[in-house]
């Protein structure tokens, strides 16, 4: 039930990141756009040379058709800015290998020059954090624990985010209270990010690309702290949600894990 309407299992619906409204159907507007379908983004711009180019401003990985096809199929859609800033590659080195993708069938064709991948290609990245998972799992698992009750820190302090109480009532969030998401924005550095970070630096210990998550979490920080507020739970951005979203996606796949464990 929602909102006193009965919703049919299966029935597609929308969440709006930032305000936590749920809307009947896909609506494809840059606001409400689903955010949970969608898994990974940002990296630094430079262009790497060779897959695993330490950079300053982080790790980064070569666009690749193995590395486009994963960070495509994790996304579940994007365009080439928005994998571009996954890998931390160029546009125009994505969009070459988008375009052998394309000619393939691998991947399909969106509104606003977005894209999606085909069954076959997300089934093949599914083979590949298989694989990935029988060797990372036993070095990922010790960190699961951590992981998810930072994970259900995040989603409170997230839900706080999107509604507040007033009167005793829960609220859509209209941002109008600044000292309200300044005391928001204080639990994400303090109770989820210092948690995080030590988690991150673990794993990337075995699975060294992992580290790009630290510089893109870091990332959606810093603009943050710039008064762009969208970046805290906006799904269509770098936001810290759709960035942390993607990392929990991956520790789960590559522990060998599914989400209801």
């Amino acid at each position: 039930m929602i909102a006193g309407r009965h919703v049919p299992t299966g029935t597609v619906v929308t969440i709006d990141g930032n305000t936590g409204e749920v809307f009947l159907g896909a609506h494809h507007h840059d606001k409400i756009e689903v955010p949970e379908v969608a898994i990974l983004g940002n990296w630094v711009r430079d262009p790497p040379s060779t897959a695993g180019t330490a950079l300053q401003d982080g790790y980064c990985e070569a666009a690749t058709r193995d590395t486009v096809s994963r960070a495509l199929a994790l996304k579940g859609m994007g365009d080439l800015s928005t994998i571009a800033a996954v890998l931390g590659a160029k546009e125009s080195e994505v969009s070459a290998i988008m375009d052998e993708l394309v000619k393939s069938g691998e991947v399909e064709a969106m509104p606003k020059n977005r894209v999606r991948p085909s069954q076959e290609l997300s089934d093949r990245v599914d083979d590949w954090y298989a694989e990935a998972a029988k060797r990372l799992k036993a070095k990922i698992e010790p960190q699961m624990n951590a992981l998810h009750a930072v994970n259900d820190t995040f989603k409170g302090v997230v839900t706080d985010w999107q509604l507040r109480e007033i009167d005793g009532e829960q609220t859509i969030n209209d941002h109008s209270d600044p000292e309200y998401d300044a005391w928001v924005i204080k639990r994400i550095k303090t109770d989820v990010h210092r948690v995080i970070t030590p988690i991150i630096k673990a794993v990337a210990k075995s699975e060294e690309r992992l580290i790009r998550y630290n510089a893109r979490l870091e990332n959606a920080l810093r603009k943050i702290d710039e008064a762009d507020l969208e970046m805290v739970a906006h799904p269509m951005k770098e936001s810290y949600h759709t960035v942390w979203f993607e990392l929990y996606e991956e520790l789960i796949r590559l522990s060998g894990r599914t989400r209801s464990e």
